[in-house]
């Protein structure tokens, strides 16, 4: 198991901390355009296997984001060096959940035809004029993780990730192994490539 100390960068002389986050799990995330040569870009998720209202993404590059599901507030923060053990980020401001994150109303129902396999099939409006799908394959884990790395409003992601904790065998835990979502955009494939467990600690100023 890798300890990494974490360290964030203030842009306060004095601060008061007003929130805490622990991760204990690292996944890592490839996802590639199925007819695309040129989009292919790298994710890092952290979560905590006790508490899944909050999650750290880690964005291609040095952008980084804690959504918190609970108090609807996404905290921005810049990854600054990532090495053995040890991720410096700098804290660069919280803001509640705009209101597209905020959606309303999700129109989405899940199926299965195959064992850990799930088709959520997203829609506009209760007139179900579609949006997109997502083919959603699980696999078992030492913790649960269930949230879908996309660029859609967070609480359809809270939405979609409540699809699949209610479908999926409740006496074991899962992990996303992999993903398809086809969009009017075009089809791209979300694929885990690994995981390992971790201690991370955040603290954000008030």
């Amino acid at each position: 198991m890798k300890s990494y100390t974490t360290l964030l960068f203030l842009l306060f002389t004095l601060t008061v901390f007003g929130q805490e986050y622990r991760f204990d799990y690292m996944q890592n995330f490839e996802i590639k355009g199925v007819n695309s040569t040129t989009f292919n870009i790298k994710e890092t998720l952290f979560v905590n296997s006790q508490d899944d209202s909050y999650i750290l993404k880690i964005h291609s590059g040095n952008r980084a984001f804690i959504y918190d599901y609970k108090k609807e507030r996404l905290h921005h923060l810049t990854l600054l060096k990532t090495g053995h053990e040890e991720y410096e980020f700098k804290y660069v401001k919280s803001e509640n959940f705009l209101p597209w994150n905020k959606i309303k109303n999700v129109y989405a129902n899940i199926t299965s035809n195959r064992e850990n396999v799930y088709l959520i099939q997203d829609y506009k409006s209760k007139k179900r004029q579609k949006s997109n799908d997502y083919t959603v394959v699980l696999e078992e884990a030492p913790f649960t993780s269930l949230y879908i790395s996309d660029e859609i409003p967070a609480r359809k992601i809270l939405f979609f990730r409540n699809l699949l904790k209610d479908n999926s065998p409740k006496e074991k835990n899962f992990v996303i192994k992999e993903y398809t979502c086809n969009d009017p955009y075009g089809t791209f494939i979300s694929r885990l490539t690994d995981y390992e467990k971790t201690e991370l600690v955040i603290k954000i100023p008030k």
